[in-house]
């Protein structure tokens, strides 16, 4: 598995006094209220799903989005499907997606950026608005670590690996935006006003609001710094914010720590001061539950590579689900459903390199439900994309594979799929490496 350290990532984390840079909104968020019915039965999930329709393009590296859905109403009433195939009265009112910015890295120690960082409004007919354009300057998004010559929209540059951006819409329509480079949480009103909410929180991954209005937010793990044996120091967890915020001097209560023994397979690590390392390959994906619980699905956690996939209940009580996950890149639930995103595989034939056509063990990003007992059922499967050749690909076993022979998969480590479900059961999929918001409607 290709490791690699970032000695200067992260450097901001240690001056966590970070500058708010504010940028005038294009357009105000509605209170979840205002939104109307769609038809559906409450807490119905559905049996099958269609084929992926592209809600949204050209969103850089796209992550960590919020969205508004309308409740169920006639549960009588007819979907029919506009022309672009959402469904007409679709339980989408609209969507905050993170888009990452480009740089030119052509000096990786002093990059800057060509593209800015920003959040993208987009409305159940995939209309996409700029709603905050981030002014930081690049040392706030740099990782220190580049993609090369990545595409978006006619323009080629640079995305920044290991860099995790994070959204959680407020109930009073203020959205929370978290950064993994400046350990920050920022607040941005219905206004446009950033401020911010909470710092010091070293690599932060994850944000999700619980439904009695707690924040919660994912670290990764601390070990020390060997390459042989490392040692685990501070596992990753899930904290939560007090409701004024979290500034210099005070600490986050950790709701739930992962009882894992070491950071298995985190692709990108950081060192810190004291010979310490953050694992920020270690990737955390976050969805509320009705019931107060919140659902964690790490893209590791057991020696196979295998990932695991929580539920932890509003008193910090975490169960097992299952443990047989490879690789979760976005989870998220509705009804008692939960849907987990599995991360693109693919098949590598000699020196010629990735095959795209699928099939024999390649598959690009499959989305499975997983009940209570761990068993999952397939609902989604989508095609091998050339963007998943990121050339930072990490080796995989596939379920029947001959022991002790050289696995032909391999999964891209920087791919994120943040998931959404809403109460029709249509699906929403970040894929993050193809740049695009996609719908999955029901059937």
């Amino acid at each position: 598995m290709s490791h690699h350290r970032l000695a200067a990532l992260f450097a901001p984390l240690l001056a966590v006094a970070v500058a708010c840079s504010s940028s005038k909104s294009s357009s105000k968020s509605e209170s979840l209220s205002d939104a109307s019915t769609v038809a559906c039965t409450p807490n119905k999930a559905p049996t099958a799903w269609g084929e992926s329709i592209t809600l949204a393009s050209n969103l850089t590296r796209t992550i960590g989005g919020s969205y508004a859905f309308a409740p169920c109403g006639d549960a009588t009433a007819t979907r029919t499907l506009r022309p672009l195939g959402v469904p007409a009265g679709s339980a989408l009112s609209y969507a905050y997606a993170v888009v990452l910015p480009l740089f030119d890295a052509s000096n990786e120690a002093a990059p800057t950026i060509t593209s800015p960082a920003k959040i993208v409004r987009i409305d159940a007919k995939g209309d996409a608005t700029d709603h905050y354009v981030f002014t930081d300057a690049a040392s706030s998004f740099s990782s220190g670590f580049f993609q090369l010559g990545v595409t978006v929209h006619g323009k080629t540059g640079a995305v920044a690996r290991g860099l995790r951006v994070s959204t959680a819409l407020g109930a009073d329509g203020a959205l929370y935006v978290s950064n993994s480079v400046t350990g920050s949480i920022d607040k941005i009103t219905t206004d446009g006003v950033r401020s911010a909410f909470a710092t010091g929180l070293l690599g932060v991954q994850n944000i999700a609001f619980r439904t009695d209005g707690t924040l919660l937010a994912t670290l990764p793990p601390i070990s020390d710094n060997s390459d042989t044996a490392p040692k685990l120091i501070v596992p990753p967890r899930l904290v939560a914010l007090p409701a004024g915020g979290a500034l210099a001097g005070q600490t986050p209560a950790t709701v739930f720590s992962l009882p894992i023994d070491i950071p298995y397979g985190t692709g990108l690590s950081v060192t810190l001061p004291g010979n310490q390392t953050l694992a920020v390959g270690f990737n955390m994906e976050l969805a509320a539950a009705a019931d107060n619980a919140v659902y964690l699905a790490t893209s590791t956690g057991r020696d196979n590579g295998t990932g695991l996939l929580y539920k932890v209940d509003a008193n910090g009580r975490g169960t097992l689900i299952s443990d047989q996950l490879p690789t979760p890149i976005g989870v998220a639930e509705r009804g008692g459903t939960v849907y987990v995103a599995l991360t693109p595989i693919l098949r590598v034939n000699g020196g010629s390199g990735p095959d795209l056509d699928g099939g024999d063990g390649a598959r690009g990003i499959r989305i499975v439900t997983v009940d209570a007992n761990g068993a999952q059922r397939a609902v989604y499967t989508g095609r091998v994309l050339p963007e998943y050749d990121t050339g930072f690909l990490a080796a995989v076993v596939i379920a029947g594979a001959p022991d002790g022979s050289p696995s032909p998969f391999f999964r891209p480590v920087d791919a994120i799929g943040h998931l959404a479900v809403d109460a029709a059961g249509d699906l929403y999929l970040q894929d993050s490496l193809a740049n695009t918001l996609l719908v999955i409607p029901s059937k």
